[in-house]
């Protein structure tokens, strides 16, 4: 469920960025699609069952922190890079 809406959102910004008209996805895609996001279910559904409750909530706020320090991460080297390029600044490696 929650990769589906991610989809939908991105597929709908996607449609607001671009001028042009998105064609419509053919039936067999939609059908693959649906069944990868069963079986992703179907796995995170095992895998609950498997450690119980506390321990799946503490892989998803394990998992939420370590997404968000690759993404701070990303953003530092990005503007390191940046801040690199300026001549003026005299930052080396």
């Amino acid at each position: 469920m929650l990769i589906s809406a991610l989809a939908n959102i991105i597929l709908g910004l996607i449609g607001i960025l671009f001028v042009f008209e998105l064609p419509q996805f053919p039936d067999t895609v939609i059908n693959i699609f649906n069944a990868v996001v069963s079986y992703l279910n179907d796995g995170l559904d095992l895998i609950h069952l498997f450690i119980g409750n506390t321990a799946f909530g503490v892989i998803g706020v394990v998992l939420q922190l370590v997404i968000a320090a690759n993404a701070a991460y990303f953003i530092i080297s990005f503007v390191w890079f940046v801040f690199k390029k300026i001549p003026f600044l005299g930052l080396k490696e």
